[in-house]
């Protein structure tokens, strides 16, 4: 049966455990930003329509107007993609994407399918402005932010947990588990405390967020509930689609009925992925399987087919894409140094054929080879005196950011000094994020996971152990060593002593070190 309650362990997670880049500073950020809106007045979702107030008997909508846009409205014509509009969110498939309800502030929430949750701040100008989290274990299927209060964000996942991120306390909380994966998550205008989630089975269940408690299942459907939508004219009135194929609107008030009859049910041939009123509540706009794109493959050449419904009947277009040409190489005839006109101009349209063609090609065809090596590692092992007891530089490939470069140059150094048979020690390093998180008693969930792991197990093997931040300009020998990682084939260590290029920094740190104090 449902669980109500869930395991201590997991009933929260703090924002900065969660947070899944390299520089933590940046969730203070994010933080700032959402308490910064959440003050602000919200945006005013009406729309200026006519509508019948009441659903006729049979459930036909009421016919309305709308005034705020036409078919030549030039807002949408203006409507397009630009690069600054355009980010990389997420890893994998995007699940769920909402919009915060700013009128200040562009931002958005967006769910995977690996658990996390990306909010991307568009207004941002000094960094991409995206912020990604783990929060669920399992591809996120729900995000729903509180209109009244923008600093509270549901979330929930195919893992069957609700979460509530709470920017004022910089916590995910955990408010609801349940036996089986949820599916969607919604809320009714007129009643902020209770959530209403569905389920794979067809069901729907509504969660009093005040004593934690949940409905019984009302089944509505035959499979999967994949959306659900309030009317916002009358808060009683809900929209569902399902993986049965059919979108229905229901009256809330009759849920108690051991029948659960529908006010209309559309039937629509192919799963329902999305239904929702228009802001009036007088429309309500369906999106099916039919009306998404679809591949199809036959031989050498795939098929893309769009199919667009609207009045009257459906439109079908079709693209066909040679996939025996992959990559440009494939269009360029090497032993002429030439396009291949022919095949351009099947693949491509006249505009886009010239504009290939007309791209110069060198005579001469030069064989790849390798420009970016990766990146070096080095590491010096002390004495209480500054002495150099051991070293070592390496060249790593495949690292391409510098918290990553610091927490492999820690991790070799603690394994070489569990090597020599060192049982105290203290491992000092310049990346603050590196030494928190190696410091930090919770595990790591940021791209550094792996190695920061492994580090923290190797400093558990030590006798003494403690983790100490140091100055750049006071680590110069390390650096050095690491630049000696150009110079080598393979990992090199050194044993009470360094390459002459190191040992003149190391000389100087003798002498600060054997300065008085003042």
């Amino acid at each position: 049966m449902p669980s109500d309650s869930a395991d201590e362990s997991l009933e929260s997670i703090s924002m900065i455990d969660a947070y899944r880049g390299v520089e933590t500073e940046y969730n203070r950020v994010l933080v700032d930003t959402i308490l910064s809106i959440s003050k602000e007045t919200q945006i005013d979702f009406s729309v200026k329509e006519v509508f019948n107030d009441d659903f006729s008997q049979n459930g036909a909508l009421g016919s309305c107007k709308d005034d705020n846009f036409s078919e030549s409205d030039p807002w949408r014509e203006s409507l397009g993609l630009k690069p600054e509009t355009v980010a990389w969110v997420a890893l994998g498939k995007t699940t769920v994407v909402k919009f915060f309800p700013s009128s200040s502030t562009w931002m958005i929430a967006a769910g995977n399918k690996f658990g996390d949750i990306s909010f991307w701040n568009i207004d941002c100008e000094t960094e991409d402005g995206v912020y990604v989290y783990r929060t669920h274990s399992d591809p996120i299927s729900g995000i729903l932010i509180q209109q009244n209060s923008l600093s509270k964000i549901y979330s929930c996942g195919l893992d069957r947990f609700v979460r509530l991120m709470d920017a004022e306390k910089e916590v995910f909380d955990l408010v609801h588990s349940c036996d089986d994966a949820i599916h969607y998550l919604s809320q009714q205008p007129s009643d902020l405390a209770s959530l209403y989630f569905a389920g794979g089975d067809g069901g729907l269940k509504v969660l009093d967020t005040r004593t934690g408690k949940s409905s019984r299942n009302w089944i509505l459907h035959k499979d999967k509930i994949n959306t659900i939508s309030f009317n916002s004219h009358n808060s009683n009135i809900m929209a569902t689609g399902s993986t049965d194929g059919t979108a229905c609107i229901w009256d809330l008030r009759s849920r108690s009925s051991r029948r659960h009859e529908t006010l209309k049910t559309l039937s629509q041939g192919e799963a329902v992925h999305s239904a929702y009123f228009s802001p009036s509540g007088s429309s309500l706009a369906t999106i099916r399987e039919a009306s998404m794109s679809y591949l199809r493959h036959e031989a050498d050449l795939l098929r893309l087919y769009r199919v667009q419904k609207g009045p009257g009947d459906g439109k079908v277009s079709a693209h066909q894409i040679d996939i025996r040409y992959t990559t440009v190489a494939d269009l360029i005839d090497e032993p002429n140094c030439s396009w291949k006109e022919d095949v351009i101009s099947n693949l491509f349209g006249a505009d886009q054929a010239r504009a290939i063609c007309s791209i110069p090609l060198s005579p001469s065809f030069t064989t790849d080879r390798q420009i970016w090596r990766g990146d070096n590692t080095g590491f010096l092992i002390r004495d209480s005196e500054e002495q150099v007891l051991a070293a070592g530089s390496q060249l790593n490939s495949n690292i391409l950011d510098p918290a990553t470069t610091e927490a492999i140059s820690a991790l070799q150094a603690l394994k070489f000094a569990a090597d020599l048979g060192f049982h105290k020690i203290v491992l000092g390093g310049d990346s603050l994020t590196v030494i928190k998180k190696l410091k930090h008693p919770v595990e790591d969930i940021s791209l550094l996971a792996a190695v920061i792991s492994e580090a923290k197990t190797r400093l558990g093997n030590f006798h003494v152990s403690y983790c100490s931040f140091v100055l750049r300009m006071e680590n110069q020998a390390a650096h050095a060593m690491a630049k000696e990682g150009w110079n080598v084939a393979s990992p090199s260590f050194w044993i009470e002593e360094v390459p002459h290029t190191v040992a003149r920094i190391v000389e100087y740190d003798i002498h600060i070190a054997s300065v008085p104090q003042q």
